[in-house]
Formats: structure tokens, C-alpha cells, sequence
């Protein structure tokens, strides 16, 4: 039983884009720092103890 060779990489994602264009992993680091941050303070909106649906009666 033989495997058959995967077949080359033809997409291009945004992070390689950054560092073709900017020679540079700043750009992408940066923007998954601010990602993170901006989900941190979203969770720190939540509120445990509050339903997320309505109360149920």
C-alpha cells in the first residue's frame, strides 16, 4: 500500500501576506496580542451570576 504525496501548499493566509509585505513578525504578533485582549475584556463582562437567556416561569 503506498501513500500519495500531499499536494502543494497554494493558499495564502493573512499572517503570511503581513510578512511578505512588512519583513516583519510584528504585524502579526501585534494583531494576536490585541485579538487576545479584546476576548479578555469581553470575558470580564460576563456576569456569572445573571441568566444568559431570559428567566424561565
Amino acid at each position: 500500500m503506498t501513500t500519495q504525496p500531499s499536494p502543494p501548499h497554494t493558499e495564502t493566509t493573512a499572517v503570511e501576506l503581513s510578512i511578505a509585505m512588512l519583513s516583519s513578525w510584528n504585524a502579526p504578533l501585534y494583531l494576536m496580542g490585541s485579538l487576545f485582549l479584546v476576548g479578555t475584556l469581553c470575558w470580564l463582562l460576563i456576569d456569572p451570576r445573571r441568566p444568559v437567556f431570559g428567566a424561565q416561569s
